[in-house]
C-alpha cells in the first residue's frame, strides 16, 4: 500500500516553485515598471506633449463642431412639410406615415 503525500516543513523549504505572495507581488510590480519605462521612453523618443485623454476629448468635440458647422455639403437641408391627416412633418415628396404623400 502506498503511503499519501505529505509534505513536512522541511521538504516544503527544500521546492523550488513554491508559490508565495511576495513572489506573485513582486512579479506584478516588475512588469508595471518596465511597461511605465517603455511608455515613458516612447513618450520621450515620439517628441510629443503628454495629452490627457479629457483634452483628447476637448479637442474631438471642438474638431466635430467645427465641421458641423462650416461644412454646408456634410449636412443636406431637407425642405420638411405638414402633412394634411396626420399633422407629421416629413421631407416633401416622400411618404407620410399616415400612407400618404406630403405635398
Amino acid at each position: 500500500m502506498r503511503r499519501p503525500l505529505t509534505l513536512t516543513p522541511a521538504a516544503a523549504d527544500k521546492l523550488p516553485f513554491m508559490i508565495s505572495l511576495a513572489k506573485i507581488l513582486f512579479t506584478l510590480a516588475a512588469v508595471i515598471g518596465v511597461w511605465t519605462v517603455f511608455r515613458l521612453v516612447r513618450r520621450w523618443a515620439s517628441g510629443q506633449p503628454r495629452v490627457t485623454p479629457a483634452e483628447r476629448g476637448a479637442q474631438a468635440a471642438r474638431d466635430s463642431v467645427e465641421g458641423r458647422w462650416t461644412d454646408p455639403a456634410r449636412t443636406p437641408e431637407l425642405d420638411l412639410v405638414r402633412c394634411p391627416a396626420c399633422g407629421s412633418y416629413g421631407p416633401r415628396g416622400q411618404a407620410c406615415p399616415c400612407g400618404r404623400d406630403h405635398p
